[in-house]
């Protein structure tokens, strides 16, 4: 389950505290896209990437936020980590 809700507070947050400082990007799709879009007009959206082209964007990123509420231990987790980002997580994951 994951925790876009919360994702989006903490993006708007940074962007107005901390402005020009971030650059963010979003992976995937689903039900929620099209309200992600309109909540983060600011951010980067890429859906349908190979495996490949994800661990290609990772390495290209600092940090991993993984918002989930309820999860194990992620693969994307050790993913993130294996391509040089720092992952910021909630407590209610393996992490």
């Amino acid at each position: 389950m994951k925790g876009l809700f919360y994702l989006s507070r903490i993006i708007k947050k940074l962007e107005k505290t901390h402005k020009d400082k971030f650059n963010f990007t979003i992976i995937g799709s689903g039900p929620l896209e099209e309200w992600l879009k309109n909540e983060l007009p600011n951010t980067t959206f890429k859906k349908n990437l190979s495996h490949k082209d994800v661990l290609k964007e990772m390495s290209l990123k600092d940090i991993f936020l993984f918002p989930s509420l309820f999860e194990g231990f992620g693969l994307v987790i050790s993913e993130a980590m294996s391509c040089g980002m720092v992952v910021i997580s909630t407590n209610r994951t393996g992490l």
